[in-house]
């Protein structure tokens, strides 16, 4: 029997069109990454990746031993970028 593990990868990047440093707002007292940090961990993954350019993201995410910071390089972090490719590079 192969043993699976589950790693979620959350592509968060910094400069989004619409709201700017939106995955450090709050919603209800917790910042939108933290708040997908917390649905992730339902899922009893083995690992979470969190990707993003924004260095600031690093300090504020929550701190378990699962969870890893993947600072991606700043050109997967343009508008015609898909997700595949943020995914592949992680």
């Amino acid at each position: 029997m192969i043993n699976k593990k589950l790693v979620i990868i959350i592509p968060a990047r910094m400069n989004s069109k619409g709201i700017k440093k939106k995955n450090l707002k709050k919603i209800n007292g917790k910042s939108l990454i933290n708040i997908t940090i917390n649905q992730a961990l339902k899922l009893n993954p083995h690992k979470i990746i969190i990707s993003s350019e924004d260095q600031t993201l690093e300090r504020k995410i929550i701190k378990k031993k699962n969870i890893f910071f993947y600072r991606r390089p700043t050109y997967l972090s343009k508008d015609n970028i898909h997700t595949v490719n943020v995914v592949l590079d992680c």
